[in-house]
């Protein structure tokens, strides 16, 4: 009737978004590894993503093995684990690569939008991950310390919406 939303804003206003791609960078011995992370914000929701190399993948490893915590955010374990599948599925098809790489999302504050919020977060810090390229021999694995290279990180991520009637409302 008053023509806001519960967090104040109009009905046809949308959330304000920001992503902050590479806050945080893994030493690893002689070699500096830019895993690759992200904080995105969607109005007053926060999620962080993170990018960490496990180790070297074997056959049958997924792309991505993701994890996600609640956080301070006040969700379920099970609302985590249901957001862990999304992600995996829509990441089945992601390329696959010398490293067995995590991707840990963690829910910092929880004002509505969070799965776009954690999607956003998600790309930005696939976006920013950088890995040492890697060649195999029948006895060792050689990692080539100065070459590096982006991981593909154009994909999709969900968008909250409502349709009235014939008006879509996108936030």
């Amino acid at each position: 009737k008053a023509s806001t939303r519960p967090d104040g804003r109009r009905n046809d206003e949308i959330r304000s978004t920001e992503l902050d791609m590479g806050a945080i960078t893994l030493k690893r011995g002689a070699h500096s590894l830019n895993a690759g992370s992200a904080t995105a914000r969607v109005g007053n929701t926060t999620a962080h993503c993170s990018v960490g190399i496990v180790g070297l993948a074997v056959v049958g490893d997924p792309p991505l093995k993701f994890s996600v915590s609640v956080g301070l955010s006040g969700r379920s374990a099970e609302w985590a684990r249901a957001v862990e599948t999304l992600l995996a599925d829509a990441y089945v098809s992601f390329p696959r690569c010398e490293w067995l790489l995590a991707v840990s999302v963690t829910c910092l504050n929880d004002q509505g939008g969070l799965v776009d919020c954690c999607a956003m977060a998600v790309v930005g810090a696939l976006a920013d991950a950088r890995l040492p390229e890697t060649t195999r021999t029948e006895s060792a694995v050689e990692i080539t310390k100065p070459r590096v290279f982006p991981l593909p990180s154009l994909y999709a991520f969900p968008l909250s919406c409502v349709v009235f009637e014939s008006t879509v409302l996108s936030d």
